[in-house]
């Protein structure tokens, strides 16, 4: 099987997880992301009113945040954390009772939001407090045996810590709609909770965890992490502390800018880096996972321009609100969904491929990585979702309805592709 033998001992060691650990919350991520984007074609309506953080939007965001993004992360991270830092997971059995009270959470979330009675979240995002605080407590447990970090060691602590501030934040958010103790504006809240969620979890985890699996899957040798990898870490780690504390406390657009700049400038040298990574590669084609990834590190190009362009113009002026879900739709979609996509098309199919097909060989034909979904389709449903988001971004901004509705259903039909091929891969 020389397709999958580079990859054997990058993806998977002697102290990973049983593979039904990961791939559980992989699978129900597939179809939290078809769900989120089918929720936002049925309600497009909610993207082009004038008001600002509808009932229909909330669940829709939620869906992707934390039933697409954050629960394929937490699979992700229960893989990689014992390859890439030579660690075993401390509990599989906590890993695995975590997920069903985070679906439960999800779940709960999503329909009290999307039914407008936010004053009864406190329940579900109690739930989701107790799984994200079992996860983190697995995670603690695990890291403190590690004896050496590299670079993308040094990513997933920072976008753990940030994990904890965010469900800090939300649970404190919720209760304070019920009881109004803390003396904060709800908006600075949301945005600063938000802001912590996209950029420092799961926006540092995905930056953290490319400089493990593009130069593995892409065969970029010889590459220097560290070369730029460093100052990227600490312009990203610093800037997203600065943006969370700015919208918290309030403390200005002056101060806000200076932070983003930050972040733009750890943006624009982790984007060269990126580049650098795919010219010194030794796998000359472009497979589809690289398509993913290099649409996702421009979709994070973007979004880091049209944040600035959101602090540069005043709250009052017409469109803000517009622009904010222009910004959130290629945060969440556009760089973060995309580049999560990309990287299941490798991580799902190397990893039932281990476990149904590698102690076959020798002892019968197997199929190669590839041959485990159709290619063609695959990249059917790549376009389909690129063109989606492109045309959705358009109308959103536009504030155009039939084209957000358009774009939107293109996207839901290209991560129904994608589930499909992937979830297949496992029930094969």
């Amino acid at each position: 099987m020389p397709a999958a033998g580079p990859l054997l001992s990058g993806l998977t060691t002697s102290r990973a997880a049983s593979v039904s650990l990961p791939l559980r919350y992989m699978v129900t991520g597939l179809l939290f992301a078809v769900f989120a984007f089918g929720l936002a074609t049925a309600y497009a309506q909610s993207f082009v009113d004038d008001v600002f953080l509808t009932p229909h939007l909330l669940a829709a965001t939620h869906l992707a945040a934390l039933g697409w993004l954050t629960m394929i992360a937490m699979g992700a991270l229960y893989q990689f954390v014992p390859v890439v830092l030579d660690v075993p997971i401390f509990s599989e059995r906590l890993g695995k009772a975590q997920f069903y009270l985070y679906l439960a959470g999800v779940l709960g979330l999503a329909y009290e939001m999307g039914s407008g009675r936010l004053q009864t979240v406190a329940w579900p995002a109690g739930l989701l407090v107790l799984a994200i605080g079992m996860f983190l407590y697995n995670m603690v447990r695990t890291l403190a045996r590690v004896e050496r970090w590299p670079l993308t060691g040094w990513f997933i602590l920072a976008a753990l810590t940030s994990l904890g501030l965010v469900v800090t934040a939300g649970f404190v958010l919720a209760v304070n709609l019920i009881l109004g103790f803390v003396p904060l504006s709800q908006l600075a809240f949301v945005e600063a909770h938000a802001h912590l969620a996209a950029l420092g979890w799961l926006g540092l985890l995905a930056v953290g965890v490319s400089y493990k699996l593009t130069p593995m899957f892409a065969l970029s040798h010889p590459f220097n992490e560290w070369r730029l990898g460093r100052a990227i870490f600490v312009l990203l780690t610093t800037g997203v502390v600065g943006v969370f504390v700015s919208l918290l406390l309030r403390l200005g657009p002056v101060a806000l800018l200076a932070c983003w700049l930050v972040v733009g400038a750890g943006v624009g040298l982790y984007a060269w880096d990126y580049a650098t990574m795919l010219r010194v590669r030794r796998r000359r084609p472009i497979d589809l996972t690289q398509q993913h990834n290099v649409a996702g590190v421009a979709g994070l190009v973007l979004t880091t321009l049209l944040g600035l362009a959101l602090v540069l113009t005043p709250a009052e002026a017409a469109g803000h609100s517009r622009l904010q879900l222009a910004y959130a739709v290629m945060a969440l979609a556009g760089w973060l969904g995309l580049t999560t996509l990309g990287q299941l098309y490798k991580i799902v199919p190397f990893l039932v491929w281990t476990h149904r097909f590698a102690p076959r060989m020798g002892k019968e034909k197997v199929p190669l990585l590839k041959d485990l979904f159709p290619q063609r389709l695959a990249t059917a449903g790549f376009v389909g979702l690129l063109a989606g988001l492109v045309v959705a971004e358009l109308g959103v901004l536009t504030g155009f309805l039939p084209v957000v509705q358009t774009g939107f259903a293109l996207a839901t039909a290209g991560t129904a592709i994608a589930a499909t091929n992937l979830i297949r891969v496992v029930f094969r």
